[in-house]
């Protein structure tokens, strides 16, 4: 116990915080009944009446906001606040702390405002009289509302609500170069309007509640700071939202926000409302620690007048974690890279970098609109909570026109944990689908899955995955876009054991389809003498994507990896899912499930898969997503297999350069592939705030055989683009097989005016351009010829 001259607001030993007497010491009790906004009750508070008042109450109101509140009344079961929260829910988490009482574990401390007397438990039993320890006393460390100020080389240390603080209308202050260190509240705060701040090479750290916020400002400058552990005590800070955030600019314009290196930060990185703004070239790394739904960037408008117009370039994000606790049992996590809220419309996000986001790496909430993604990359993102590299709502419902983004170019590389597609699209009516421009971007997952998972409304969501082929041919976008597949043997060094583990997966007579059953009313099952595969094989029939398998002998092991081959083709492009489900209640999916495309070309598959669990009763499950699904299977193989195991993020390094000058890579003597399986090898030149994704080459073998990239399942030829055009438009077409290509131009008589390709191509998607500008304005023609296949269309040449 010691004496103070002073209310004393937060104590430190050194440089760690100590903890406001609470109940409980740790975690949160959960509120079990409300009445409003002001009165619950909860399980563990029981207490004699009256003993709570005067505590406070720090409670999870939502998602992203702590409230704290100080306790009116308690009467044995209810406790009543002075105020009321903005929510208060059945469910949520809270705790009560600043009760005397209550002080019983080590780090724990209480003031009594009545005697200015401290009482505190010190950490390890340790004689506090040899400590180090501060209180915070004073409210601010410099006040003021007035302009053409500097505060510069100065430190600030413990101040209780701003380190420095600015109010009213103000303008031409410089803050640079100070030390601002442990405080309860705000760091930098400056409210009323403000323009031409210039907040450069501060150091902030320690903050619970925000490292820099100003109200509504313009032309000011954020630049090269540092800004670390801000919000990182659950209750703590600033109640309400927009607390724990590292930076926030509430509202203003032509704002920069440049090379700042933010750490440890408990909800949003930067969150920049207002028009017209720059951010870029920023570091944020372990965001989102104590809180959920946000991002490490972040915008958001309360109406489509006041965010808009921003560009976000350059910076990197490393590490979005997300925090649940005392929130309700069953909520999902979600956290983002870069997240454009409410009405955010007209963003430009370019050549920014998210790494290991646990749950989305981009979302354009619903009614966003005309934003630009353009050469991002999202790297190892998605997997926790359905989370994806890229989400994405379109809402083009009561004449809103929400969506037409511009989605070019981009890197959108998804989790090895429960093999999330690259995108998903949400959409509230599938005949409405207004994407925007979306094209050459790459769709990358771990091993088999698909690329594009879609959700549409009409009385209940539905979702549907998509190949890359299936999403181009219903969206009529990403005509240039590629799947790649990273992580197809995820094994080296294999030694298979030779027991096969399905008994009659060969089909070579129609007995075989009789150890193989029907899940469901809705699937059948037949034996077909010659489909295109090798003989006879098994049709799968299914009225409602309805499961097909077979019995797996002796089971499955945990941790234990599978070799599973099979052939399959199907008169219609789709996806099967393949995986182990248990062959007794509840019937669960004991594997991931491996999203194969199917098509009208035969598939040899190779894949390797993993069981959650042992089970000694377990079948190899078969099943489509699309009603009146026929496809067929044969070969169908399984064995046990060992090997060394190469995780994803092993086998495809991301290398990142953080710092304003170009950085050499040195590879050494390992050889690389790029996405598009070129040889990288040696060194290469990484630009400022960058990163690119290689894939290793463990073997010096081919690239087929370390990644894999999703090839057409037919010919198509599509139609230019733009069209009208002058004088310069591109023609796209897709080859199903390796073959001769004959691609030429007429005019409207039909005479044969150039020659675009001519020669042997291999599969893929394929890109010509012509330059028309030799040719007068008028109807022209294009003609593919590739195999059997002939097609011709259409394109019009306007000056």
């Amino acid at each position: 116990m010691a004496q103070t001259s002073f209310p004393i607001k937060n104590l430190f030993v050194d440089s760690v915080q100590m903890t406001i007497a609470r109940y409980p010491n740790t975690g949160f009790l959960y509120i079990e009944s409300v009445n409003g906004t002001t009165q619950f009750t909860a399980q563990g508070i029981d207490r004699e009446p009256n003993y709570w008042i005067g505590a406070t109450a720090r409670i999870r109101t939502t998602n992203y906001t702590f409230e704290m509140r100080t306790i009116a009344s308690y009467n044995g079961t209810t406790i009543t606040l002075q105020s009321g929260t903005a929510y208060l829910r059945v469910g949520y988490g809270f705790y009560l702390d600043n009760k005397l009482s209550e002080l019983d574990a080590p780090g724990e401390w209480y003031f009594d405002t009545l005697t200015n007397k401290i009482y505190f438990y010190p950490p390890g039993g340790v004689d506090p009289n040899t400590l180090n320890i501060y209180g915070s006393c004073l409210d601010y460390g410099v006040a003021s509302s007035q302009s053409n100020i500097t505060i510069r080389n100065i430190a600030f240390s413990y101040q209780i609500q701003s380190a420095i603080r600015f109010s009213g209308t103000t303008n031409n202050v410089q803050i640079l170069s100070n030390d601002l260190i442990y405080g309860l509240v705000n760091g930098i705060q400056v409210d009323g309007i403000s323009s031409r701040y210039t907040i450069n090479g501060n150091k902030l750290t320690g903050f619970n509640g925000r490292g820099i916020v100003f109200a509504n400002t313009t032309q000011t400058t954020i630049s090269d700071n540092i800004i670390k552990n801000i919000g990182l005590v659950q209750g703590y800070g600033f109640s309400g939202v927009n607390g724990m955030t590292g930076i926030v600019l509430a509202r203003g314009s032509n704002n920069i926000i440049s090379v700042n290196n933010l750490d440890s930060i408990g909800y949003i990185g930067i969150r920049c409302d207002g028009s017209y703004n720059l951010v870029e070239k920023n570091i944020i790394r372990n965001c989102m620690l104590m809180l959920n739904d946000g991002g490490a960037l972040y915008a958001y408008s309360e109406s489509p007048s006041i965010t808009f117009g921003t560009v976000w370039r350059h910076n990197i994000i490393d590490n979005v974690v997300g925090n649940i606790e005392g929130y309700p049992s069953g909520n999902a996590y979600f956290v983002v890279g870069i997240y454009m809220d409410h009405q955010a419309i007209n963003m430009r996000i370019e050549k920014n970098t998210v790494m290991n986001s646990s749950n989305q790496g981009i979302f354009l909430q619903y009614n966003t609109y005309h934003d630009t993604l353009y050469h991002n990359i999202t790297y190892n993102c998605g997997g926790k909570s359905d989370g994806h590299p890229l989400f994405f709502w379109l809402d083009s419902t009561n004449g809103r026109g929400y969506g037409n983004h511009v989605i070019v170019g981009n890197v959108f590389m998804a989790s090895d944990s429960g093999m999330p597609s690259p995108v998903q699209v949400m959409n509230r009516n599938i005949n409405l689908l207004s994407p925007g421009i979306l094209d050459s971007n790459y769709f990358c997952t771990p091993a088999y899955g698909s690329a594009v998972s879609l959700l549409t409304f009409d009385t209940v969501w539905h979702r549907r995955d998509y190949t890359i082929e299936q999403w181009r041919n219903l969206s009529s976008r990403d005509q240039n876009s590629k799947v790649v597949r990273l992580n197809v043997c995820p094994l080296l060094d294999t030694v298979i054991n030779a027991e096969e583990l399905i008994s009659h997966g060969k089909f070579d007579i129609a007995g075989d389809v009789s150890y193989w059953f029907d899940w469901s009313s809705n699937t059948r099952r037949s034996w077909v003498a010659d489909a295109g595969l090798d003989g006879g094989c098994l049709k799968y029939n299914s009225t409602k994507g309805g499961p097909l398998g077979t019995r797996i002998l002796g089971g499955v092991n945990s941790e234990q990896w599978y070799k599973l081959e099979f052939s399959t083709i199907a008169p219609m492009d789709g996806l099967c899912t393949v995986g182990f489900r248990q062959y007794h209640s509840p019937y669960s999916l004991i594997s991931y499930g491996l999203k194969m495309p199917i098509g009208p070309l035969r598939k040899d598959y190779v894949c390797f898969m993993k069981a959650f669990s042992d089970d000694t009763l377990t079948a190899l499950d078969f099943r489509t997503q699309y009603e009146d699904s026929i496809f067929y299977i044969d070969n169908v193989s399984l064995h046990k297999m060992e090997g060394r195991y190469i995780p994803t993020l092993e086998k495809t390094p991301i290398y990142v350069n953080s710092t304003s000058e170009p950085m050499v890579v040195n590879l050494g003597s390992e050889s690389y592939f790029d996405l598009d399986g070129n040889t990288v090898s040696g060194s290469f030149v990484l630009a400022p705030y960058s990163s690119k994704i290689l894939v290793r080459n463990y073997a010096g073998t081919e690239p087929n055989n370390v990644l894999s990239t999703e090839m057409p399942q037919r010919f198509i030829l599509h139609q230019n683009y733009p069209n009208p055009f002058n004088p310069t438009t591109t023609i796209n077409y897709e080859l199903a097989i390796r073959t001769k290509v004959c691609l030429k131009i007429y005019d409207i008589l039909g005479r044969e005016i150039t020659t675009l390709v001519n020669g042997i191509e291999e599969a893929g998607v394929k890109s010509v351009q012509w330059n028309a500008d030799i040719y007068p304005s008028g109807v022209y023609f294009y003609r593919l010829q590739a195999a059997n296949y002939i097609e011709t269309k259409k394109l019009l040449l306007l000056r």
